[in-house]
């Protein structure tokens, strides 16, 4: 809708346009006007008539008139004059007192639904203010005329839904990552060919600062534009020299800045957070005048970086490091859609669910204490993510979490100011709640400036619900995001203690505890205020030492007998601001804080709000003891100590064990690890997995070697989430919840740790944000131990594309049904034929004649034509495609020596495999003129590999001895048409959907998963043995003579292919294109192997029905194992009616 411009085109536009309406304004006469300049010259809107409509008439006592209506949007207009109040009653044609809202809302109940508005906008020329119709209850925001040159994005609502709205995020943020990599591009460039790994680091760092000063000057940091005016009065010979002044200021305090600093370095303000801090080899390339204007005129003037979003943003900036170590890292870009997926589910769904329970509160005192607890409940959460590339994940948790929290301040307001403390900054979540972990150094550096640039737009959204600004300089040090290799690191250092006092640590570094007579115990000189990480509010220090100023009688009574160890020799402090929370005494000794309970504590609010305050302090291995303000007594107080003394440190439940005392357990745990397959694995790689997946003894199991990677990660989680709430969630590739990886990944994880899963969606294709799209096809797991994360009434949620199914359990195939462990097994459960693998030709393509070669190449060789066999991979035998090879089983070398043109291809095969480095390969060279495998079954069956995910049935055939398979498919010798007829129902599908392998999307049959364990009808003569109720009489079943009647359903499958012997089997099987008589066929086969199982088949849904087949496989398998010497089993190879039509070879 609307077209890209720069953006100081776009500043030039919306100045003009407020210039031109300051003080204009009538209603009747300017009000069209007014808004078609703003569509045209503010939004960029070519065609405003295109999508806006005036004075529409609706009915109401008498005929009125809707003023604007932007239809695309749904956005309802009531325009006044510039004297008019909005937000106060103007008299209406009836009678009433209405203000413009109440009179939008009037107009909007008579429209037909289609048109019912999804926001109201109500204007008087200088003002707009704001009404969201899904919040129709909430107050308005507000965009005034005059701030419109800095606000004006605010308004993009009007022609962008929300959609849109990310898709321009989208598009800017992209933007903004391919004018990064234009300036690194040309930064590399002037290092010639000599580039060292640490010319690499400076270049990266210099990106990033140069990245936080365009957005600075761009989002109101900076003075507007004051980095360019800066930038633009150097030669490019000296912007180098430039750029060193200017991040040597930015990272001087004012009152250490020389007095002599130029006024163009005094004006930038002092941003600290370590960002511009100098280190020793950091260099900045010389500039040439291509790159001055890049800088300047391109990156600078010509592109407006406060509209980037940080979370796409953080992504495609990394895309500026090598795709070659993207690849071998295994990093694939994450869309925010995608991260919802995860944190929605993990957390925010149950966040969002209690705030709005706090909504629905109608007494105004008690709603301001719930949203006060719910703000103090946010800022206590941790959040880890132990791969977070370049901080995606952690920067849309913290924006989806201020913005919970910006709700929350407004509510708590209603369009009220603040007062008293409170004033100086409302905001409780910050930055230093998060916690990553990168192996790359430039991705650590990226995620730091994503938080923080994420930090600076959620501010300017509280500032518009408070009205008054707050101050975002000089940036916090943050070190939450650890530079390592996490699968080599212990998670619990990110928050444990690392010197002086268990309690006490570096700033911004974890663990500490701020003291209200402003000291800071780490070394003696640090006064920057950290609490676990977390910046401490000041007016919590303030209301702190008022406390300590003006205790109550029994507070100054027990310090009394608290200070100066008095009391069993134990130092105590009083009035500890610890993670946001006042505690009136603290022991850092027993870690320990004691409360003193007057009656106002037993308010049902004042125990919720104890409650949550106390399971803050636990998570850090606090213990929390109170006393009653009438029985505390001197003697009362040193026996609740004493009880303390002797009790042993918290546990789970209470908070942790005392080795991990001052270390806070993450409330969750999330990210999207590397997903490298076992068989791409360095080995680096394979040596970090076998040193994890370990028994109780170290050692490592014996399928930890053919695991992804991601798996890791998962047994790293595991390990921390032990006796903690602590709740998981990780993308991951799909591999791990199919086929033989099941087993290997989840069994150790559920054994040794018992983790249960809470959520999961099925595999979906994940797509990156780059321009150069990553499509990669994965799932998300969302696990934990214990309690934690259970959902009410057990009811666990399964997302299977846009579909959300509740369930009473997941197992780690990601389908409802018993934790069982489909195991790799080389023969058949049940008494059924083998199937094994094709044949491999191994020849590079010279024994193989394509079909266009045929005739020309029988011609040459009449006497070959008796060796051609038709043969048939996946491909060929879905589509129907035809190919021939040379079958030389049997030739004499005599015969061989008389067909010239098949001895040249003898000859290249032979020399393509002595060529090969694989030494099997190499000895296939003893027989060129074989396949590596010789199986020429007189009659089979093939069911290929690999299958359309989008096919309700695999297509499976039956073929004779003149046609040969290749490794592509699977065959079974000495089929009976019962065979086909269950392999082809949709019960065997069902079980191959829930355990089969994947490529990408497609179904990847396996003959020892999916095939071999298969849970067969043990079909009887006097019954049929069913899923869960055992066995199932026969008059139980709807029809006797299961074993016939699907020999009988199996037939009519093939005779229905038959009637269409021109269209391949992706035609017949395509969902569009499948013929009513091939549907009608496979509808009464599933019917008849449904019966032969004893299921409903009127009834039962496909997760029934794979929950009953693990039932059964359960079942076979304890049957089977119970048997003390079992007897190897006699294959069955019945052959019944041959069968007819279909595919066999001829």
């Amino acid at each position: 809708m609307a077209k890209m411009r720069s953006h100081s085109q776009t500043l030039d536009a919306v100045k003009a346009f407020v210039d031109r309406w300051t003080g204009r304004g009538y209603e009747k006469g300017e009000s069209q006007q007014f808004w078609t300049d703003l569509l045209h010259d503010v939004l960029d809107i070519e065609t405003p008539s295109e999508i806006i409509s005036f004075e529409s008439q609706v009915k109401l006592a008498s005929t009125s008139f809707i003023d604007g209506y932007i239809a695309p949007t749904k956005v309802l207009i009531e325009q006044k004059s510039i004297d008019k109040d909005l937000r106060k009653g103007i008299k209406q044609s009836d009678g009433s007192l209405l203000n413009p809202f109440q009179q939008a809302k009037r107009y909007a109940a008579e429209l037909p639904v289609s048109k019912h508005p999804r926001w109201v906008v109500t204007c008087n020329f200088k003002s707009f203010l704001i009404y969201d119709m899904e919040n129709p209850h909430g107050e308005p925001e507000e965009v005034l005329l005059e701030n419109l040159e800095k606000d004006y994005y605010r308004l993009r609502f009007l022609v962008e839904d929300g959609k849109a709205h990310l898709k321009r995020e989208l598009e800017v943020s992209i933007k903004a990552g391919e004018l990064v990599g234009k300036l690194y591009d040309a930064f590399l460039k002037q290092y010639g060919g000599d580039v060292t790994p640490r010319d690499l680091h400076s270049l990266n760092v210099l990106c990033v600062r140069l990245v936080f000063c365009l957005y600075a000057e761009d989002a109101g940091i900076f003075s507007k534009d004051q980095f360019y005016y800066y930038m633009a009065q150097y030669k490019p010979s000296q912007m180098n020299v430039a750029l060193r002044e200017l991040f040597a200021t930015l990272d001087t305090k004012y009152e250490d800045r020389s007095r002599f600093l130029p006024q163009n370095l005094k004006d930038f303000p002092y941003v600290n957070g370590s960002l511009f801090q100098q280190h020793p080899g950091e260099d900045i390339p010389q500039f040439d005048k291509a790159m001055s204007e890049l800088l300047l005129k391109e990156a600078s003037l010509g592109f407006d970086w406060s509209e980037i979003s940080p979370t796409i943003f953080g992504a495609v900036f990394e895309s500026t490091l090598n795709p070659e170590t993207r690849r071998s890292g295994g990093m694939h870009y994450t869309s925010i859609e995608n991260i919802h997926k995860v944190i929605d589910p993990l957390f925010m769904n149950e966040l969002r669910a209690e705030f709005e329970k706090i909504k629905e509160e109608k007494h105004d005192h008690k709603r301001r204490q719930k949203l006060e607890t719910f703000q103090n409940k946010l800022a206590s959460l941790t959040f880890l993510d132990p791969a977070c590339g370049s901080g995606n994940f952690l920067t849309e948790t913290y924006i989806s979490l201020r913005r919970l929290e910006n709700e929350a301040i407004s509510l708590r307001l209603k369009g009220q100011k603040l007062l008293g403390l409170e004033q100086l900054n409302p905001i409780k979540v910050n930055i230093h709640q998060f916690y990553g972990i990168e192996i790359n150094d430039f991705a650590v550096t990226v995620a730091m400036t994503a938080l923080w640039i994420a930090e600076s737009q959620m501010m300017h959204e509280t500032e518009r619900i408070i009205k008054f600004d707050l101050d975002y300089l000089p940036l916090k040090s943050f070190t939450n995001i650890h530079l390592g290799n996490a699968l080599r690191m212990d998670w619990n250092d990110l928050t444990r203690p690392q010197s002086g006092h268990p309690l006490h640590s570096g700033e911004g570094d974890g663990f500490a505890v701020a003291h209200p007579d402003n000291t800071y115990y780490k070394d003696g000189t640090n006064r920057e205020f950290v609490t676990y990480g977390n910046r401490i509010d000041n007016e919590k220090l303030i209301l702190a030492k008022q406390y300590r100023k003006a205790p109550t009688s029994k507070e100054a009574e027990v310090w009394e007998w608290l200070r100066n160890k008095k009391m069993l020799g134990l130092k105590w402090r009083r009035q500890q601001v610890i993670n946001g929370y006042i505690a009136a005494f603290y022991c850092t000794e027993i870690l320990t804080v004691l409360e003193i309970d007057g009656e106002v504590h037993d308010t049902p609010e004042a125990v919720a709000y104890d409650e949550i305050r106390t399971d803050v302090f636990a998570k850090r291995g606090i213990r929390t003891i109170r006393i009653k303000n009438n029985e505390c007594t001197y003697n009362n107080v040193k026996k609740l100590i004493e009880s303390v003394l002797s009790n042993p440190p918290l546990q789970n439940g209470e908070g942790v064990p005392a080795e991990r005392a001052g270390v806070r357990s993450f409330d969750y745990i999330m990210g999207n690890p590397p997903f490298v397959g076992y068989s791409l694995q360095s080995k680096e790689q394979k040596d970090d997995i076998l040193s994890i997946y370990v028994d109780e003894n170290g050692k490592p199991y014996k399928t930890a070697g053919k695991i992804d990677y991601v798996s890791a990660w998962y047994f790293k989680a595991a390990q921390l989430m032990q006796n903690t709430n602590t709740q998981t969630a990780f993308v991951s590739t799909n591999s791990i919840t199919q086929g033989e990886q099941v087993a290997a990944v989840w069994k150790p994880l559920y054994d040794r740790f018992g983790i249960h899963i809470n959520f999961a969606h099925r595999t979906f294709r994940w797509d990156s944000e780059a321009s150069l799209k990553a499509h990669v096809h994965c799932v998300i797991v969302g696990f934990s131990t214990g309690d934690a994360g259970v959902p009410p009434a057990k009811q666990y949620t399964i997302y299977d594309n846009e579909r959300a199914l509740n369930v009473d359990r997941i197992n780690p195939y990601l389908v409802n049904a018993d934790d069982i462990w489909i195991e790799s097994r080389k023969e058949p459960l049940c008494e059924v034929p083998l199937m094994t693998t094709g044949n491999r030709p191994a020849d590079g393509g010279h024994l193989i004649i394509e079909a266009n070669d045929y005739d020309e190449f029988v011609n040459k060789e009449p006497q070959s034509k008796r060796y051609i066999k038709r043969l048939i991979g996946s491909e060929e035998f879905i589509n129907n495609k035809i190919r021939y090879c040379l079958w030389l089983v049997g030739a004499s070398p005599d015969e061989l020596r008389k067909m010239p043109e098949v001895l040249k291809r003898i000859e290249a095969c032979r020399q393509d495999r002595l060529s090969s480095p694989d030494k099997g390969r190499q000895k296939l060279a003893d027989t060129p003129h074989l396949f590596r495998e010789t199986q020429n079954p007189e009659q089979f069956m093939v069911v290929p590999k690999v299958s359309s995910e989008n096919r309700r049935y695999v297509p499976m055939g039956f073929f004779d001895k003149n046609t040969i398979s290749t490794d592509l498919n699977f065959i079974i010798p000495n089929v009976t048409l019962y065979h086909f007829g269950v392999l082809t129902s949709n019960v065997h599908m069902a079980w191959m959907r829930a355990v089969c392998g994947r490529l990408e999307m497609r179904y990847r049959y396996s003959k020892d998963i999916v095939y071999n364990n298969f849970p067969w009808p043990a079909i009887t003569s006097g019954s049929i043995l069913g899923g869960a109720g055992g066995e199932v009489k026969t008059s139980q079943i709807a029809h006797e003579g299961a074993y016939e009647k699907i020999e009988r359903t199996a037939q009519a499958i093939l005779d229905a292919r038959a009637l269409y012997p021109d269209s391949s089997l992706a035609d017949l099987y395509d969902e569009v294109t499948m013929p009513p008589e091939l549907r009608r066929a496979h509808q009464n086969n599933d019917r008849a192997v449904m019966e032969a199982y004893g299921f409903d088949w009127r009834n039962m849904t496909e997760s029934e029905c794979v929950a009953e087949l693990f039932k059964l496989y359960s079942k076979l398998v304890d049957e089977e194992k119970a048997t003390v010497a079992p007897a190897r089993r006699k294959r069955s190879t019945r052959s019944r009616v041959a069968p007819s039509g279909g595919e066999s070879g001829g």
